[in-house]
């Protein structure tokens, strides 16, 4: 006889920090009784959201110079909610994170001329986001000026206040703080792989290779198979995924001291070229 399916309200498939983020406020936050959380590894956080598979930057919208002035404000007040959790659990928040300082660079003309248009528009925003020169960024970040002929124009954007962030451990913490004195139905399911997605009259029939769940609502946090989900009940078949690789390039010494972002052209949806004195 086949066993009857567990029912939830909501399911939230994919356990890095963006399904354990959204497992964590529907809990805490909502009046929603009965979540699931599924995970295809052993471990939550354990894909995009792994220490050494993302540079751990936790972003604002500062030195970011191809967000615009909306998404800045809208990065940064989400940011700051992180910063804010973090903070609330104290010790074990502070196992999570580090702070260190964080520069956006202009070279030439031409980039020094948006980053003055930029820094005035979005000190609105950033009102400790400070303008520094030649003479103050050697001082701060001396690699940088050092060997750079001295006719060539820089100036940079400088915080004191960037967050290294290890988002694995964030994820499991955003799990783990949901299941804390709740009195809810959540069900957190690990080393199970969802191996599709059916929509029924009401709701929709998840079926993994361990059980079967059926939800009110589906939250698809999965990385790029979302959209191969999406697709399979007839969403977003306009869009596509282009693969973009980038590169870790290591030092055996160490070259900065905060994190140094350059100017990037506003239509790249991702970072640019960057340093990180982590890596």
């Amino acid at each position: 006889m086949k066993k009857e399916s567990k029912h939830f309200q909501v399911a939230v498939l994919g356990g890095g920090v963006t399904g354990s983020a959204i497992f964590h406020v529907l809990s805490k936050y909502t009046n929603i009784n009965s979540i699931a959380l599924i995970e295809k590894c052993d471990h939550l956080g354990q894909i995009n959201s792994k220490e050494n598979n993302n540079s751990q930057t936790l972003h604002f919208g500062d030195i970011e110079a191809n967000y615009s002035f909306e998404k800045a404000k809208s990065t940064k007040a989400a940011s700051e909610m992180v910063v804010n959790y973090l903070k609330k659990l104290g010790d074990e928040g502070k196992k999570m994170y580090t702070i260190a300082p964080k520069l956006l660079l202009a070279v030439g003309e031409k980039e020094i001329n948006i980053f003055n248009e930029r820094f005035k528009t979005f000190k609105e925003i950033f009102p400790d986001f400070k303008k520094l020169y030649r003479e103050d960024i050697a001082l701060i970040e001396p690699e940088i000026v050092n060997g750079r002929k001295a006719d060539e124009q820089i100036v940079a954007g400088y915080s004191e206040n960037g967050y290294t962030v290890d988002f694995g451990k964030l994820a499991e913490s955003f799990v783990e703080e949901a299941k804390k004195d709740t009195g809810k139905d959540l069900q957190v399911s690990l080393n199970t792989k969802v191996e599709k997605i059916i929509k029924q009259e009401k709701g929709f029939l998840i079926i993994t290779d361990k059980e079967e769940i059926v939800a009110d609502i589906i939250v698809v946090a999965m990385c790029s198979h979302s959209l191969m989900f999406a697709k399979s009940l007839g969403y977003g078949k306009e869009f596509s995924i282009l693969p973009v690789g980038g590169n870790f390039y290591t030092s055996e010494r160490k070259v900065l001291n905060c994190k140094v972002y350059t100017m990037q052209n506003d239509k790249m949806p991702f970072a640019g070229v960057h340093g990180d004195p982590n890596i």
